[in-house]
């Protein structure tokens, strides 16, 4: 591997096997998920998948809102709108984002990937004001469903950065917990990069010459 590329074995994800089918995992749920899923339901809440850019702006700044509710909690970087709108223009048939709606207003959303037979919600957000009819348990809910209709064999909610309460609610569908391995990259300018390689050739004709030429001397190249 290159360098700047790490793999770790510890990593843990939640996953539903999909072959029992949508009926099995529905009656699976938690009575708390199912009783979300219902009231998100009478009260009017609606489900689909985001179909223009509009959309994944309003994601967005549910996203953000999220981001600032969280504070200190936050794990890692936020995220920009650069990135979500690079995703939307590829217009990737790998990709869906999933909203759930209210009065016309965007309250939660999930942005999915998918290969042929695994399904992932890779980064979701939601309105806390909202948290209390149920939004994302309608929205994961359909995307279950919809992920069983369209033959996918594994459902991925992705790791909970060891969160109790993410790993709980994940559990509240039927997701067991599963080893996963965890790649990680660290991006590297062109002037670490190409001072690695000359060092790497360095050494490599050390070792075939057995000379002493001293290590410094290919760094002053690059300053």
């Amino acid at each position: 591997l290159e360098s700047g590329v790490r793999i770790s074995d510890e990593g843990e994800t939640h996953a539903i096997n999909l072959e029992k089918g949508f009926d099995v995992i529905a009656s699976n749920m938690s009575r708390d998920h199912r009783r979300g899923v219902k009231k998100a339901i009478q009260n009017g809440v609606s489900v689909r998948i985001a179909s223009s850019i509009k959309d994944w702006l309003d994601y967005y700044q549910v996203y953000e809102i999220t981001v600032n509710r969280w504070g200190n909690r936050l794990l890692g970087e936020k995220y920009s709108w650069c990135l979500f709108h690079d995703i939307f223009r590829r217009n990737s048939p790998n990709v869906e984002l999933w909203l759930a709606i209210y009065q016309d207003k965007v309250i939660s959303g999930e942005l999915c990937f998918h290969s042929k037979r695994h399904f992932v919600c890779w980064h979701g957000a939601s309105l806390e004001s909202y948290f209390s009819i149920g939004p994302r348990n309608l929205l994961l809910f359909e995307a279950i469903k919809n992920a069983c209709e369209k033959g996918y064999f594994w459902f991925d909610f992705n790791p909970s950065a060891g969160l109790k309460g993410v790993k709980a609610f994940k559990e509240g569908f039927g997701a067991e917990a599963l080893k996963c391995p965890i790649v990680s990259l660290k991006p590297r300018n062109l002037r670490t990069f190409a001072i690695e390689k000359v060092g790497e050739k360095i050494g490599e004709i050390k070792k075939r010459t057995k000379c002493t030429l001293p290590t410094p001397i290919f760094k002053n190249v690059f300053n």
